[in-house]
């Protein structure tokens, strides 16, 4: 009896739940009435969850519409749902149907390629070449469509985002290609030089080369090189530095730079021409040139060019050489004038490279400044030099900016010889300026 009314009960909740508007009550109170029976009052809340816009509720529902055999259904489920897992389960079900490759390009235009590159290889592994070379095709038009958005939003270029050096390439790039957006054409290459020739693997390579990917560019002048074809790889990249690509003018730059016999002038002009064309790497080298030149305002212009467009390995590269030179004020000051994102974490790091006393006076304009992180940096030296209260005070400060770290460790340092247990006085209330428990804040 006691179970039945607890069952009510928690019906009643649920119902409730449902009436006001939460998938995952419709859902569950749809399949206890399907359990009980009640189709037609279960099918009116299904319909509710049918509408609702929670991927995971909607994926759920999916399922279960896949295994009454609703196909139709479900598969209407997974595209209102709309995410890679949903796009994934959509190509599953799918699978050796009519519908196979089309619902393939969905889940790969939603980030899931597990499904056209099985397809793909299939028509490979099957000798359907051209089946094989338009699936090839059909996902290099999706990662060149993300490349170029990706490059939209960029204000510099960072040719240095992978593991290896730059001396590591025939020509002087790591490419920034995201991990798994190069099978698709390496695949299509690969299946080109064996059924047609490697001409034909070139002009796979040159046509997305030609619409601005990198990769795509050195990996073409690798292949001619590889071949001996050094006249026909460097008219390719000759063309390239004409349109202006960015990759080609700092190959050009970089191996200007490395080359003795070039003038000094004509280094210099070539590195400003990639960095007019947004290369990041090529602001960098102006930077240490300048600085090595003893140009310091031009090259803290270069650092601060780089670092307000979201590129700050320079900023910080110049400002820590100047630390590590002695030259700590003007370290700082270069800092300072960092624009605000890049100023408090550039401050930051200066700080914490500086012992004792040495950060204090930093640490003290940094407070003034309102830095976030300042007052419970400045709060641990101060303990560190004795000054007890002035640090206890500037833990409570942190504390109350939300960052309690100073504090509980001024807390724990105090626990072991501290009989009146005022530590957790500290913890619990905070302390006066005096030192003596203060009211809870």
């Amino acid at each position: 009896m006691l179970e039945q009314e607890q069952y009510q009960q928690a019906e009643q909740l649920v119902r409730e739940a449902a009436g006001r508007g939460s998938p995952t009550a419709q859902l569950h109170l749809a399949r206890a009435l399907m359990v009980d029976g009640k189709a037609e009052e279960a099918a009116r809340w299904y319909a509710e969850v049918a509408r609702c816009s929670d991927p995971d509720i909607l994926r759920a529902y999916a399922d279960e519409l896949r295994e009454r055999g609703g196909l139709d259904g479900a598969r209407a489920a997974l595209r209102s749902a709309g995410d890679r897992r949903a796009m994934r389960k959509l190509a599953a079900l799918a699978t050796g149907t009519a519908e196979g490759e089309e619902a393939a390009r969905e889940a790969f235009a939603a980030g899931e390629a597990t499904a056209l590159k099985d397809l793909a290889e299939q028509a490979e592994a099957e000798e359907r070449i051209a089946d094989a070379e338009r699936l090839y095709g059909d996902a290099i038009s999706v990662f060149e469509r993300r490349r170029r958005q990706r490059e939209e939003g960029v204000d510099l270029i960072d040719f240095e985002a992978g593991p290896r050096s730059l001396l590591g390439y025939l020509d002087p790039a790591v490419l920034p290609m995201p991990p798994g957006e190069t099978w698709a054409l390496r695949q299509l290459v690969a299946l080109l030089d064996a059924t047609q020739g490697q001409v034909a693997g070139d002009d796979a390579l040159g046509q997305v080369a030609r619409g601005g990917n990198p990769w795509a560019l050195e990996r073409l002048l690798r292949r001619l090189r590889e071949r001996g074809q050094d006249q026909e790889a460097q008219a390719l990249l000759d063309g390239e530095v004409e349109r202006c690509t960015p990759w080609a003018l700092w190959v050009q730059a970089h191996r200007a730079v490395h080359d003795g016999e070039v003038p000094d002038g004509v280094r210099r002009t070539l590195l400003e021409r990639a960095a007019a064309a947004r290369v990041g790497q090529a602001v960098r080298a102006l930077m240490e040139r300048a600085e090595l030149a003893g140009l310091r305002e031009e090259a803290d212009q270069w650092a601060l060019h780089a670092a307000a467009r979201g590129y700050t390995t320079p900023l910080w590269k110049l400002v820590q050489g100047r630390e590590e030179a002695g030259l700590g004020e003007e370290a700082e000051r270069l800092a300072w004038r960092a624009a605000a994102g890049q100023r408090s974490w550039a401050l930051r790091r200066l700080a914490q490279g500086r012992a004792g006393e040495q950060a204090v006076p930093l640490l003290r304009r940094a407070c003034d400044e309102a830095l976030a992180w300042a007052p419970g940096m400045l709060a641990e030296h101060l303990e560190k030099a004795g000054e007890f209260v002035e640090a206890e005070r500037l833990a409570r400060q942190a504390a109350d900016a939300g960052d309690r770290q100073a504090l509980e460790e001024l807390a724990a340092r105090r626990k072991d010889d501290d009989s009146d247990r005022q530590w957790q006085a500290l913890l619990a209330n905070g302390l006066t300026a005096e030192g003596s428990p203060a009211a809870p804040w």
